[in-house]
């Protein structure tokens, strides 16, 4: 799940630590609340240092499992896969986040069970494994909604709308930003707006909606500096970068994109400075691109700064793991090096880049991407059904009762009415014989 991070983190770990090394084991009430503050300590990590969350994080199994403490052992094991994620660390991140489901389902979690199905989906979709991410989302979404938890499916829908950005599928994905809004808006969730309006805003910008981009990308940009979400803040400068890039307005992009850089150093956020590089490295090669339109000449210098930016984002993304900003990156690195008249290179990396991108939009991933939408719809179908019929023999009672309850009253007026008459008769007769006494 997504978390927004601060200096507040730092300054709650050094405390949590602090606990940790002061206070002695016969202080605690029991280990438990010994395991639990070192899982609290690796949750903390994952924002800062990701090696130090995954070495508390096994500190805490460790403890939980001597305790036999299992909803212990299942939180240690989700927050160290964790972790590895945010090390770029899929292989491990999945085999500790998939270990912690099946701890989840022996306790009978089901809330936990789905935040892992989650966390698997967000993993997946790093990795540009989207139908696996999509499969994970919807799973996870299945079980929020049979626990009612209307906060947790609209984070779902917000992901799952993602993928299908991600994935160019831009009316669905706007779709499912909606319906997501839509509930963020009737539980008053600030950041779960920020975030949607932020989403809405990548999307119209696909759509060449630039105006419309840059309006929702400010708008939730002043939310997430209303509550205080530097994480949000980063990313919504980036887009606002990317939407006046696409207006040719080159020093507001580069503007955006510094003052991205700066929050990211701060928050010492590896993957937000490595994909804002590449994006810098995209604004000189528009730039040569535009001269070379407008008067026929080659701009070296833009190239130059180009081929850098964009080679030195590429290489981080590929590093942390960062799969689909890695193969946006490798066009318009092909791009520059055509300009450059570097043809060999440019045709290798555009190889690659089409290589890539065809392996995540295969004709049987396809397949089995349309086969979740349509068992959603069929699920979906199916809970109206279910209600409709529950409706339906809601009304058969009402109806059943309704008759029921005439019937009674009836026999009621029934049994009044022989009363009556039995009252009115025994009355006439004492009169006659009252009369004849007289």
């Amino acid at each position: 799940m997504g978390c927004c991070f601060n200096s507040g983190i730092c300054s709650g770990l050094f405390r949590l630590q602090n606990r940790l090394l002061t206070e002695t084991t016969e202080q605690y009430v029991t280990g438990y609340q010994q395991s639990k503050l070192l899982y609290d300590i690796a949750y903390g990590y994952q924002y800062t240092s990701p090696k130090k969350g995954v070495e508390y994080g096994l500190k805490a199994f460790l403890l939980a499992d001597s305790l036999q403490y299992k909803k212990g052992k299942a939180t240690a094991m989700a927050i160290t896969g964790m972790n590895y994620a945010a090390l770029g660390d899929y292989k491990n991140a999945l085999i500790y986040e998939n270990e912690a489901i099946v701890y989840y389902k022996h306790i009978g979690n089901l809330n936990s069970e789905a935040a892992m199905l989650s966390n698997i989906s967000l993993i997946y979709s790093n990795q540009a494994s989207y139908a696996r991410a999509l499969e994970y989302a919807y799973a996870a979404l299945s079980i929020y909604e049979k626990l009612g938890l209307k906060g947790n499916q609209a984070y779902l829908l917000d992901n799952i709308g993602t993928i299908y950005f991600r994935k160019k599928k831009l009316r669905k994905a706007l779709d499912c930003y909606k319906q997501a809004e839509a509930i963020y808006i009737s539980e008053q969730n600030k950041d779960g707006l920020a975030r949607i309006w932020g989403n809405k805003g990548n999307v119209y910008h696909e759509l060449k909606n630039y105006n419309q981009a840059l309006t929702l990308h400010k708008k939730a940009f002043e939310k997430n500096k209303q509550i205080g979400s530097k994480w949000g803040m980063q990313i919504n400068l980036t887009n606002m970068g990317n939407a006046y890039l696409s207006k040719n307005n080159f020093e507001a992009a580069l503007v955006h994109y510094q003052k991205a850089i700066d929050i990211n150093k701060e928050l010492s956020n590896d993957g937000g400075i490595a994909t804002v590089t590449g994006n810098i490295g995209t604004v000189y090669l528009k730039k040569a691109q535009l001269k070379l339109q407008k008067t026929g000449q080659h701009a070296s210098s833009d190239i130059q700064q180009a081929i850098r930016y964009i080679s030195e984002g590429t290489n981080q993304c590929k590093e942390l793991g960062l799969f689909h900003p890695y193969i946006e990156f490798l066009l318009p690195l092909a791009e520059s090096y055509e300009l450059k008249g570097d043809y060999k290179t440019a045709n290798g990396l555009l190889r690659k880049h089409h290589l890539l991108n065809d392996s995540i939009s295969s004709y049987e991933i396809e397949q089995r991407i349309a086969s979740m939408e349509i068992n959603r719809k069929l699920d979906l179908k199916d809970k109206d059904i279910l209600l409709k019929e529950q409706q339906i023999r809601i009304r058969d009672l009402q109806l059943k009762s309704s008759r029921s309850m005439i019937a009674v009253y009836g026999f009621l007026i029934l049994i009044a009415v022989i009363s009556i008459v039995f009252l009115w008769r025994k009355n006439k007769r004492n009169t006659v014989i009252s009369s004849k006494l007289q």
